[in-house]
């Protein structure tokens, strides 16, 4: 009789760490440029008709090419280093023959497109030949859903006369993708294959420097392309690197007024600006705002949407950024799921991708909304249909759940996404209670004469508080502790899972940290958790991702007394300082799930109440006070 095939759907390791340094905005992403050579090895965009995200691949060396000739002989790239403007925007500088090398990207905001400039300075001594410029190619493409799959696209290169740009378009049958390209002054565009030459051999900055600017626009066709092409041509470089730093200034974390420590502002507000550009973005076919795991397909489950990672992740770490925008994402996203929001995992669409009921998803949106309501004070967004019947549906969605008998509600798939043979979890049925107890807080905050209302959802709330206490007790090493689940027979699981850890339950409102059973299990979970690692970053993990994790080290922000999360937060490497999945516990270097978007936000918002003595779901977010919107 043969094994029966895994029913898991485990983080596949990573043995070769990207080396990418990622940035964008809500229209494009760069996941991928090069640490090593400064190439731009994708250039990536949502796209609703799809269902995913469509990728612009170049050949090996990438799809956007710095170079740098010097007698007509190509120059490698030494002493390489690079920094961040504002914690985003990427600035490589590097030797390269007889001189030094800078290259600036940006992807303004607010544009559909990027921007790119190459400035190259000879030695004062030196007075050779110099070409500098970007080499751009499209040779293939890719459409991610999760993962990443080949597209036969049919791929032309034309010049366009009416705005002067260059254009590469994408077609299948109809159009999908187009880049149109302009070179900026003083430089010189040349087609060359699916692709072109930009080029400079006279500088436009100081005495003696070489400056090769390129503008890369997107649009699902080659017209838009063209003609937004030229629309960052006429905005030109400086401009639009100059907005950008002017409104991530504005948009930065404060960290420094909370804790001066080395090393802290800037990892808090590169994942927060990682999150903020990767975890969601715009539609470029029809300018829907969406929600999505991450915007790299570097992430293994990439360019989809999950309800908990998109609100119990993502989402505060955006309303801390800009809550404008978090308010459209949080309304756009719940009407595009609708009465999915529970399953498992979902296109950009809000269709069916993988199926399968997830309790801590259900209960998600409404702590999300709750959240919004209470930090921003902002009530009318419960007026808005989509949030309205998320909100009166909530009871109806999850009936099918509960368990007559046992007063708990089951789930088909954990936090890991796994499958489970203990479906009453603990963690799981305490977010559902302060679900119930979000749902009575926004009725009463709200001022409206529906008290009865808001009596009802405090009673379900306090009758499943009362059967969690009874049922999902367990005899633990320590004494009476908390189970990770039981099944309808009363068969206990003891173990735990980071996503939605134990460890939580007194943020979650169900215990006090200090209760006895609570303090049991937490010693349970620091002694006797087999999925624990020690190390130079030590942390917990689980079958799923079998090293210390990213989801252990925010829970430990949250509810650790000490010093060492925060610190561990700056000295961990992870991806290159952004969050991610797990790390070896030795290196501190992503084992998986790289490119992780709403680990960014998940590890930015939980350091963030750390800093600001935030430690319970229904308290509102501290968030910063800025000036007015740019």
């Amino acid at each position: 009789m043969p094994d029966e095939a895994p029913l898991t759907t485990f983080a596949p390791t990573i043995t070769h760490p990207p080396d990418n340094i990622p940035t964008g905005n809500l229209w494009v992403s760069l996941p991928r440029i090069d640490r090593s050579t400064g190439s731009v090895r994708t250039i990536a965009v949502l796209h609703e008709g799809t269902r995913g995200m469509l990728e612009a691949w170049g050949d090996d060396s990438g799809v956007l090419v710095p170079f740098v000739e010097v007698d007509g002989v190509a120059q490698p790239l030494t002493e390489v280093s690079w920094a961040r403007e504002r914690h985003w925007l990427p600035r490589m500088a590097a030797r390269c023959g007889e001189g030094e090398v800078d290259v600036s990207y940006c992807a303004p905001v607010g544009e559909r497109g990027a921007a790119f400039r190459l400035a190259y300075r000879p030695d004062p001594d030196a007075s050779p030949k110099v070409v500098v410029g970007w080499r751009v190619q499209w040779q293939e493409t890719a459409l991610v859903q999760l993962r990443t799959k080949p597209l036969d696209l049919e791929i032309g290169s034309d010049p366009d006369p009416w705005t002067g740009s260059h254009v590469l378009h994408g077609t299948m049958g109809l159009p999908l993708l187009a880049l149109g390209l302009q070179a900026g002054p003083g430089a010189t565009l040349a087609p060359q294959g699916r692709g072109c030459v930009v080029s400079a051999q006279a500088g436009q900055g100081a005495a003696g420097e070489f400056v090769a600017d390129v503008f890369v626009a997107v649009a699902p066709e080659r017209d838009g392309a063209a003609a937004t092409a030229l629309h960052l041509r006429r905005r030109g470089f400086d401009d639009m690197w100059a907005s950008s730093v002017a409104w991530l200034a504005a948009h930065e974390l404060p960290t420094v007024e909370l804790d001066a420590r080395d090393g802290l502002d800037r990892r808090l507000n590169e994942n927060a600006f990682f999150n903020f550009f990767f975890a969601q973005g715009d539609c470029l076919d029809t300018g829907r705002s969406v929600i999505v795991t991450s915007r790299s397909s570097d992430y293994y489950v990439s360019a989809a949407f999950w309800s908990r990672d998109a609100y119990q992740w993502t989402f505060p770490a955006l309303l801390l950024v800009d809550p404008v925008r978090a308010r459209k994402l949080l309304v756009s996203s719940i009407a595009g799921a609708g009465d999915r929001l529970a399953d498992h995992a979902l296109y950009i669409n809000g269709t069916h991708l993988y199926p399968g009921f997830e309790l801590d998803q259900a209960a998600a949106p409404v702590l999300a909304v709750h959240l919004y309501a209470s930090s921003t004070g902002d009530w009318g967004v419960l007026d808005e249909r989509a949030v309205r019947e998320l909100c009166d549906g909530f009871v109806a969605r999850l009936a099918p759940w509960r368990s007559d008998e046992l007063g708990l509600y089951a789930t088909f798939l954990l936090p890991t996404d796994d499958p489970t043979s203990h479906p009453y979890t603990t963690t799981g049925n305490a977010l559902v209670r302060a679900a119930f107890d979000a749902l009575a807080r926004l009725h009463s905050m709200r001022g409206t004469p529906e008290g009865a209302v808001a009596d009802d959802y405090v009673a379900l709330s306090d009758e499943l508080g009362a059967a969690i206490a009874d049922l999902l007790g367990a005899d633990g090493s320590y004494g009476p502790m908390w189970a990770w689940g039981r099944d309808e027979h009363g068969g206990r699981d003891i173990r735990d899972e980071p996503p939605l850890s134990l460890l939580t339950l007194p943020y979650w409102g169900l215990c006090d940290a200090q209760d006895a059973r609570q303090r049991a299990t937490r010693r349970w979970l620091e002694t006797d958790n087999p999925y624990r690692y020690a190390g130079d970053h030590p942390g917990a993990g689980s079958p799923h991702f079998p090293f210390p994790s990213g989801f252990d080290l925010a829970n430990r922000l949250l509810t650790d007394p000490g010093d060492g999360p925060l610190q561990q937060l700056v000295t961990t490497p992870m991806d290159h300082g952004l969050g991610c999945e797990s790390w070896d516990p030795t290196t501190g270097v992503v084992t998986t799930g790289a490119a992780m978007a709403s680990m960014a936000g998940l590890l930015t918002w939980t350091a963030w109440s750390r800093l600001t003595g935030r430690s319970i779901w229904h308290a509102p977010l501290a968030l910063p006070q800025r000036g007015p919107r740019l």
